[in-house]
């Protein structure tokens, strides 16, 4: 069973949906959007005032892959892999993944890094 949930670009509804998920004890939350460097996007400044754990390599792995999925198309496209904040961390027992909203990102980042280690997070 899922959930979505299309909230504002406001910081205060996303943390307190995130912290009735993680008090609920949903095993995973999936943002998307709200990655980037504007003022109005401010998704991971509500993860990281959620998470007690940051799991600093999805962020790492995630900008990693868009930058090599990109590349050879334009040099200039690679280098946008630097525009996002993209992050995972982890609440009580809810692992909390920040991703860009455009559809290549989600795409990747569930089919590349989320859904093949769900059984490595479920384990931990």
């Amino acid at each position: 069973m899922f959930e979505v949930k299309i909230l504002s670009n406001d910081q205060i509804p996303i943390e307190e949906q995130l912290n009735e998920w993680v008090t609920q004890g949903v095993p995973f939350i999936i943002c998307m959007g709200g990655t980037g460097f504007d003022s109005r996007d401010l998704t991971i400044n509500a993860i990281d005032n959620v998470i007690d754990t940051e799991v600093p390599g999805f962020g790492e792995l995630f900008r990693h892959l868009t930058y090599e999925k990109w590349k050879h198309i334009n040099d200039e496209l690679g280098v946008l892999a630097m525009d996002t904040r993209a992050k995972a961390g982890i609440a009580n027992k809810t692992f909390i993944f920040g991703v860009p909203g455009s559809p290549d990102a989600v795409v990747l980042a569930l089919d590349k890094l989320i859904i093949p280690n769900m059984p490595y997070f479920i384990g931990h």
